[in-house]
């Protein structure tokens, strides 16, 4: 039988050990989420959006990017007009294949209040994520991206 103070120990050094890996599992997700993606050639965003030409590699596209050292980007070029928008992300927290950011979009620009919006990005596979853009966070619609070669 093991003494109080032993078991006591023993109990404490295994939840450091839980506490220290836990990090861990947001810091994989964080690296995970961080790049350049580019929405599925699926998605209907363009009919939604009244473009008539539909996606192609020449006319239509969405981007977002979670940049490292926490810089957000999107670009959407839809009719033949391009709209950008920056501002930083910050990762929340994350489990299994979910992982919550907060992006703050026009965070760079002193003479507009930035747009503050959660957003929550799945993880499908390696390579795709689903979730409601943070620059169109309005629209409530979950899109499929695809990471950017």
């Amino acid at each position: 039988m093991m003494m109080p103070e032993k078991r006591s120990l023993l109990t404490v050094t295994l939840l450091m050990a839980l506490i220290l890996q836990l990090p861990g599992c947001g810091n994989s997700l964080q690296r995970k989420v961080t790049g350049a993606w580019k929405v599925d050639v699926g998605e209907d965003l363009f009919e939604m959006i009244g473009d008539e030409e539909g996606v192609s590699e020449s006319r239509s596209r969405f981007m977002i990017e979670f940049a490292s050292g926490g810089i957000f980007r999107s670009s959407v070029t839809a009719s033949g007009y391009t709209q950008k928008k920056e501002g930083r992300w910050l990762f929340l927290e994350g489990a299994a294949d979910i992982c919550k950011l907060e992006v703050f979009i026009n965070s760079n620009k002193s003479d507009i209040k930035p747009d503050n919006i959660l957003t929550e990005v799945k993880f499908v596979d390696e390579n795709t994520i689903e979730l409601i853009p943070p620059n169109m966070d309005a629209i409530k619609h979950k899109m499929v991206f695809r990471r950017a070669r």
